[in-house]
Protein backbone atom coordinates (compact mmCIF):
# COMPACT_ATOMS: atom_id res chain seq x y z
CA UNK A 1 0.00 0.00 0.00
CA UNK A 2 1.34 3.15 -0.96
CA UNK A 3 2.04 5.87 1.67
CA UNK A 4 -0.70 8.62 0.20
CA UNK A 5 -3.07 5.60 0.65
CA UNK A 6 -1.86 4.64 3.85
CA UNK A 7 -2.79 8.14 5.46
CA UNK A 8 -6.06 8.18 3.75
CA UNK A 9 -7.15 4.99 5.09
CA UNK A 10 -5.81 6.24 8.50
CA UNK A 11 -7.88 9.30 8.07
CA UNK A 12 -10.96 7.21 7.13
CA UNK A 13 -10.88 4.84 9.56
CA UNK A 14 -10.75 7.97 12.53
CA UNK A 15 -13.52 9.50 11.05
CA UNK A 16 -15.91 6.29 10.98
CA UNK A 17 -14.76 5.82 14.76
CA UNK A 18 -16.07 9.35 15.01
CA UNK A 19 -18.90 8.43 12.93
CA UNK A 20 -19.75 5.71 15.02
CA UNK A 21 -20.15 7.38 18.22
CA UNK A 22 -22.66 9.82 16.35
CA UNK A 23 -24.24 6.65 14.56
CA UNK A 24 -24.69 4.81 17.54
CA UNK A 25 -26.38 7.87 19.38
CA UNK A 26 -28.31 8.35 16.44
CA UNK A 27 -29.54 5.14 16.51
CA UNK A 28 -30.43 5.12 20.00
CA UNK A 29 -32.39 8.61 19.90
CA UNK A 30 -34.29 7.47 16.61
CA UNK A 31 -35.59 4.75 18.68
CA UNK A 32 -36.38 6.50 22.03
CA UNK A 33 -38.27 8.91 19.82
CA UNK A 34 -40.33 6.08 18.13
CA UNK A 35 -40.64 4.36 22.04
CA UNK A 36 -42.38 7.74 23.22
CA UNK A 37 -44.38 8.68 20.36
CA UNK A 38 -46.06 5.02 20.36
CA UNK A 39 -44.21 1.77 21.07
CA UNK A 40 -46.47 0.05 17.68
CA UNK A 41 -44.91 1.84 15.38
CA UNK A 42 -41.20 0.44 16.73
CA UNK A 43 -42.51 -2.30 16.03
CA UNK A 44 -44.22 -2.96 13.11
CA UNK A 45 -41.27 -1.25 11.41
CA UNK A 46 -39.00 -3.65 13.06
CA UNK A 47 -41.09 -6.71 12.05
CA UNK A 48 -41.62 -5.39 8.15
CA UNK A 49 -37.52 -5.53 8.70
CA UNK A 50 -37.63 -8.79 10.14
CA UNK A 51 -39.72 -9.81 7.25
CA UNK A 52 -37.33 -8.15 4.40
CA UNK A 53 -34.81 -10.29 6.17
CA UNK A 54 -36.63 -13.44 6.07
CA UNK A 55 -37.36 -12.60 2.58
CA UNK A 56 -34.03 -11.64 1.10
CA UNK A 57 -32.27 -15.06 3.10
CA UNK A 58 -35.48 -17.69 2.25
CA UNK A 59 -36.96 -16.24 -1.15
CA UNK A 60 -35.34 -14.33 -3.37
CA UNK A 61 -32.71 -10.98 -3.67
CA UNK A 62 -34.18 -8.27 -4.29
CA UNK A 63 -31.50 -5.65 -4.47
CA UNK A 64 -30.97 -6.28 -8.25
CA UNK A 65 -34.98 -4.86 -8.69
CA UNK A 66 -34.61 -2.61 -6.44
CA UNK A 67 -30.96 -1.35 -7.99
CA UNK A 68 -33.05 -0.69 -11.41
CA UNK A 69 -35.90 1.19 -9.69
CA UNK A 70 -33.16 3.51 -7.89
CA UNK A 71 -31.21 3.43 -11.44
CA UNK A 72 -34.59 5.08 -12.90
CA UNK A 73 -35.15 7.68 -10.44
CA UNK A 74 -31.39 8.48 -10.07
CA UNK A 75 -28.84 8.20 -12.74
CA UNK A 76 -25.95 9.11 -10.61
CA UNK A 77 -24.52 6.21 -7.93
CA UNK A 78 -24.33 8.33 -5.36
CA UNK A 79 -27.66 9.69 -5.41
CA UNK A 80 -28.87 5.95 -6.01
CA UNK A 81 -27.34 5.23 -2.61
CA UNK A 82 -28.40 8.51 -0.60
CA UNK A 83 -31.88 8.73 -1.28
CA UNK A 84 -34.23 5.50 -0.78
CA UNK A 85 -36.67 6.42 -3.31
CA UNK A 86 -39.65 3.84 -2.86
CA UNK A 87 -39.76 4.89 1.36
CA UNK A 88 -39.89 8.31 0.13
CA UNK A 89 -42.66 7.66 -2.68
CA UNK A 90 -44.81 5.52 0.27
CA UNK A 91 -44.58 8.14 2.72
CA UNK A 92 -45.30 10.77 -0.11
CA UNK A 93 -48.62 9.00 -0.97
CA UNK A 94 -49.61 7.80 2.12
CA UNK A 95 -49.41 11.31 3.53
CA UNK A 96 -50.98 13.15 0.42
CA UNK A 97 -53.96 10.60 -0.19
CA UNK A 98 -55.93 11.11 2.39
CA UNK A 99 -55.42 14.95 2.11
CA UNK A 100 -57.19 14.61 -1.77
CA UNK A 101 -59.26 11.81 -1.50
CA UNK A 102 -61.78 9.76 0.83
CA UNK A 103 -58.82 7.18 1.32
CA UNK A 104 -57.39 6.24 4.49
CA UNK A 105 -54.89 4.30 4.54
CA UNK A 106 -53.57 1.91 6.97
CA UNK A 107 -50.73 3.31 9.49
CA UNK A 108 -49.47 -0.42 10.04
CA UNK A 109 -48.86 -1.12 6.78
CA UNK A 110 -46.74 1.52 5.77
CA UNK A 111 -44.85 0.90 9.19
CA UNK A 112 -44.54 -2.47 7.45
CA UNK A 113 -43.58 -1.13 4.02
CA UNK A 114 -41.44 1.46 5.48
CA UNK A 115 -39.32 -1.10 7.68
CA UNK A 116 -38.80 -3.32 4.39
CA UNK A 117 -38.10 -1.03 2.28
CA UNK A 118 -35.69 1.01 5.01
CA UNK A 119 -33.46 -2.58 5.56
CA UNK A 120 -33.88 -3.21 2.04
CA UNK A 121 -32.51 -0.15 1.00
CA UNK A 122 -29.39 -0.29 3.57
CA UNK A 123 -28.55 -3.93 2.15
CA UNK A 124 -28.38 -2.16 -1.18
CA UNK A 125 -25.96 0.50 0.23
CA UNK A 126 -24.01 -2.35 1.52
CA UNK A 127 -23.74 -4.47 -1.67
CA UNK A 128 -22.65 -1.45 -3.58
CA UNK A 129 -20.35 0.01 -1.35
CA UNK A 130 -18.20 -3.29 -0.40
CA UNK A 131 -14.72 -3.23 -1.46
CA UNK A 132 -11.86 -5.92 -0.66
CA UNK A 133 -8.26 -5.79 1.47
CA UNK A 134 -8.06 -3.80 4.03
CA UNK A 135 -8.01 -0.03 2.81
CA UNK A 136 -11.28 -1.14 0.99
CA UNK A 137 -12.81 -2.59 4.16
CA UNK A 138 -11.75 0.87 5.90
CA UNK A 139 -13.28 2.36 2.80
CA UNK A 140 -16.53 0.41 3.38
CA UNK A 141 -17.10 0.94 7.25
CA UNK A 142 -16.39 5.20 6.01
CA UNK A 143 -19.24 4.87 3.76
CA UNK A 144 -21.47 2.55 5.05
CA UNK A 145 -21.81 4.69 7.99
CA UNK A 146 -22.49 8.10 6.39
CA UNK A 147 -25.12 6.61 4.47
CA UNK A 148 -26.56 5.01 7.09
CA UNK A 149 -26.46 8.10 9.36
CA UNK A 150 -27.51 10.00 6.46
CA UNK A 151 -30.33 7.47 5.68
CA UNK A 152 -31.70 7.56 9.30
CA UNK A 153 -32.26 10.93 8.54
CA UNK A 154 -34.31 10.54 5.33
CA UNK A 155 -36.36 7.85 7.32
CA UNK A 156 -36.98 9.93 10.30
CA UNK A 157 -38.63 12.56 7.97
CA UNK A 158 -40.37 10.05 6.17
CA UNK A 159 -41.94 8.82 9.23
CA UNK A 160 -42.54 12.52 10.78
CA UNK A 161 -45.09 12.58 8.09
CA UNK A 162 -47.43 9.75 9.71
CA UNK A 163 -46.59 10.04 13.76
CA UNK A 164 -45.46 12.75 15.74
CA UNK A 165 -41.54 12.73 16.22
CA UNK A 166 -38.76 15.47 15.97
CA UNK A 167 -36.08 14.46 13.78
CA UNK A 168 -34.52 17.94 14.44
CA UNK A 169 -34.53 17.22 18.05
CA UNK A 170 -33.15 13.85 17.43
CA UNK A 171 -30.19 14.91 15.47
CA UNK A 172 -29.21 17.84 18.08
CA UNK A 173 -29.41 15.68 21.06
CA UNK A 174 -27.83 12.91 19.02
CA UNK A 175 -24.73 15.17 18.26
CA UNK A 176 -25.29 16.20 21.99
CA UNK A 177 -24.91 12.82 23.01
CA UNK A 178 -21.96 11.54 20.98
CA UNK A 179 -20.09 14.32 21.67
CA UNK A 180 -20.70 13.33 25.12
CA UNK A 181 -19.57 10.01 24.14
CA UNK A 182 -16.75 10.78 22.12
CA UNK A 183 -14.75 12.66 25.26
CA UNK A 184 -15.33 9.38 27.88
CA UNK A 185 -13.82 7.50 24.95
CA UNK A 186 -11.12 9.89 24.60
CA UNK A 187 -10.61 9.86 28.19
CA UNK A 188 -10.63 6.36 29.00
CA UNK A 189 -7.82 6.23 26.21
CA UNK A 190 -5.44 8.87 27.06
CA UNK A 191 -6.15 7.97 31.09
Amino acid sequence: MAKNNFLLTLLKLCGFIIIAFFLAALSKEFTLSLKKSHLLPLIKIAEGGILYLLFHIFIADLTGIYGKIQEFFFRKTFVNLLIPSLLVIVSVIYWSLPKFSAAHLNANLYFYLSGFLFLLHLVFISLHTKEKGFGGFVEYVFIFSLLYVLNLIIFAFCLKAVINIHPFHIIAESARKSYLYFNHFLAKVTS
